[in-house]
């Protein structure tokens, strides 16, 4: 998108692309990685999430951007209402989803059903080209079924005849790829997680977690990652964690989006800290020297269990991932 922009004579008449990202945080990451590339490009890149202020956004939409960063949500809300934002999608030349497995889970982020179709309503001039189109994930693997759970026959009857949901076909159909054949690119590797990676168990009853995770974060200090299935848990855990004097953050989708970010960059900030998470901080997010990745809960699926691992032993460093 970046050498595109750099190469651009013409006069500015919509954004040039769009990446859609699941969570906050990750779109802001994003934001700001390409606001660091661009420095020596006239690229304006903007991030269009929830929890911001609704005229802020507006102002930003309205500032000429060239990259549009922004959650699926947040962006149909807008666009929906206003039909420049809606023409402006329409013109848009590089279309990016980031954890495409994530976002195409049936049952999740409906909204991108219609930004898809307000994308694809219209076709690009020839002068101007086709549109591109990019998939990325972790874990997007040739039929992207990890964590495949056996489908019910009823199931089975009423998708006769369609893509298989989650399936790579099923992805093509639904993102409407302009090319019926695009090009895979796999780089993953055959053991799914980080090489240098450690990764252990502690078999424990469930009433001995709270000890167990107690001794690791004592006896083995470090910036670690707990991960956990519930809000609920988080807000039993961290005042427990508090009473026993660990420096412990939380980080979950019911909070206030200003303290996600500031606990967020304490967390990165600070050399011995806990972050206390729910699987909103499992994917993509870069925080430099993460040193443990505890899954206090195990994790529903086996993807989730390579995103959330993949928050430590990042850039060839090592890390510990531990399930309980």
């Amino acid at each position: 998108m970046l050498q595109h922009i750099s190469k651009r004579r013409e006069k500015w008449t919509a954004p040039t692309g769009l990446i859609l990202a699941p969570t906050r945080e990750l779109a802001i990451q994003v934001k700001d990685h390409l606001k660091a590339m661009s420095r020596f490009v006239r690229a304006r890149v903007v991030a269009i999430v929830g929890g911001m202020s609704l005229p802020k956004q507006e102002r930003l939409l309205n500032s000429q951007p060239d990259i549009i960063v922004a959650t699926p949500g947040r962006l149909w809300d807008m666009v929906s209402t206003n039909d420049v934002y809606l023409n402006q999608l329409r013109s848009i030349r590089f279309l990016a989803i980031d954890e495409a497995d994530r976002m195409l889970e049936p049952g999740h982020f409906k909204e991108l059903k219609f930004i898809f179709k307000a994308v694809n309503e219209v076709t690009l001039q020839p002068r101007e080209g086709k549109r591109q189109t990019f998939v990325f994930s972790a874990t997007l693997l040739k039929d992207m079924q990890l964590n495949a759970r056996k489908p019910s026959q009823k199931a089975l009857k009423r998708n006769q005849g369609k893509a298989k949901p989650g399936s790579m076909q099923d992805l093509i159909e639904r993102v409407s790829f302009q090319d019926k054949k695009p090009a895979y690119v796999d780089v993953t590797q055959s053991d799914a997680t980080a090489r240098t990676l450690v990764e252990a168990r502690i078999d424990c009853l469930a009433n001995e977690k709270d000890a167990y995770l107690y001794y690791f974060l004592v006896r083995y200090p470090g910036r670690t990652l707990v991960f956990v299935n519930s809000i609920d848990s988080i807000r039993r855990m961290l005042p427990m964690l508090r009473l026993l004097n660990v420096n412990v953050f939380g980080l979950h989708a019911q909070m206030e989006q200003r303290q996600r970010l500031k606990n967020v960059d304490r967390f990165r900030d600070t050399e011995n800290a806990v972050l206390v998470a729910s699987d909103v901080a499992a994917r993509g997010l870069d925080i430099p020297r993460v040193d443990h990745v505890i899954h206090y809960q195990i994790p529903r699926s086996g993807d989730l269990y390579v995103h959330r691992s993949g928050r430590t032993a990042r850039a060839c460093q090592e890390g510990l991932a531990i399930m309980m």
